[in-house]
């Protein structure tokens, strides 16, 4: 018998995977494809605490505050593990703004930023251009964001799951979970189409397809749902490269150290289609253009879609729920790169010591039960 079975194999389940078994717990994580064929390598790569959660939900910030605090430890232990470069890269995100009418922008972000404690850098149009000088002449202005950083994803999932079998973590790979096995509402083991994986705790980690996984009747339904996002990719001349990931009005960009530049994302209420439409490319790639008009220029190298796994508040459910023994880390929709390394370490407490060190109240699965 496993002490734990994680459902999912992507960037959310691998990393809890990896933090039990350094805690010596067995752990098997089951897959229904391949490992991180989902949206973890399908995102690009920011790591935004400041960007995305400042002026919202507290204990959301708390919570993107602290991953973003583990995550240079958490690249290096991958590296040393693996031998695979996650290229995390700490030189802080610039959002610029190319009208007046989107100046309100820098006054009401600051004004956000300033409230909750976080520093931020309020950039005239000269400065903005200093540091990104192929940025659009009609740039008026910027903020620097120095919390806001990035990681090349498909390089940090390969060294996660090197680092995950090392770990000696059984991965199952075209494994579906069928059902829960339980005793007195008590979870026992994982049905598959395969055979019956026993264990003492099972770990919804299934991304956008947690949703599906709960509509078998031994789990409690949860409302997650896919949404699609798209992303352009380009090759940048070396001498037109960008020093910052950019976050402008209707795209960001996110430079990587291979010479490429990523442009994302659309966010599209499509099920599980995950085709790329002509319409994303040309609307990314004219938001992208406003900001950095030589762009038009760049070679075109590839474009691809993710699904996000989002509940219906846009907040991850994180914790107990149902039967005890099944615990849910789920629905982090945009924010599942930049929330593992915590989500592995809350949950991973969870489990060893009954305890967290941040509260999961706030993300309990249960919020949503009737």
């Amino acid at each position: 018998m496993d002490d734990v079975v994680v459902i999912g194999g992507g960037i959310i389940g691998l990393t809890i995977a990896r933090a039990l078994a350094k805690r010596k717990l067995t752990v098997r994580v089951l897959e229904a494809g391949e490992p991180g064929q989902g949206a973890s390598t399908a995102a690009a790569g920011m790591l935004a605490p400041q960007y995305e959660a400042a002026g919202g939900e507290a204990a959301l910030l708390q919570l993107c505050l602290k991953s973003g605090e583990l995550y240079p430890t958490f690249c290096a232990e991958l590296y040393e593990e693996s031998g695979i470069d996650p290229q995390y890269a700490a030189q802080g995100t610039l959002c610029p703004v190319f009208s007046d009418e989107e100046s309100w922008r820098i006054v009401a972000f600051e004004a956000a930023q300033r409230r909750v404690g976080l520093p931020i850098e309020i950039l005239s149009p000269e400065e903005a251009r200093y540091r990104e000088p192929h940025l659009s002449p009609s740039c008026r202005g910027a903020l620097f964001l120095p919390f806001d950083h990035r990681v090349h994803t498909r390089q940090l999932f390969q060294a996660l799951f090197t680092a995950t079998r090392a770990a000696r973590v059984s991965i199952e790979t075209h494994t579906p979970v069928h059902a829960l096995a339980l005793k007195k509402h008590t979870v026992v083991g994982v049905h598959t189409s395969r055979q019956l994986f026993p264990c003492r705790y099972a770990i919804l980690a299934a991304g956008a397809w947690s949703g599906l996984v709960t509509q078998h009747r031994s789990f409690p339904s949860l409302p997650v749902r896919p949404v699609k996002g798209e992303i352009v990719q380009v090759d940048t001349p070396p001498a037109r490269r960008l020093a910052h990931p950019l976050v402008a009005s209707r795209c960001y960009l996110v430079p990587r150290d291979d010479g490429s530049l990523l442009i994302g994302a659309t966010e599209v209420e499509a099920g599980f289609d995950v085709t790329v439409t002509a319409g994303a490319v040309a609307t990314l790639i004219a938001a992208a253009t406003a900001a950095l008009p030589e762009l038009a220029t760049f070679p075109f190298r590839t474009a691809w879609a993710g699904l996000r796994p989002t509940a219906p508040d846009r907040l991850p459910l994180l914790g107990p729920y149902g039967p005890q023994g099944l615990i849910v880390a789920t629905g982090h929709y945009r924010k599942g790169i930049l929330l593992a390394p915590i989500t592995g370490e809350l949950i991973a407490e969870l489990i060893t010591t009954k305890t967290t060190s941040l509260p999961l109240d706030p993300f309990s699965p249960t919020r949503f039960s009737t």
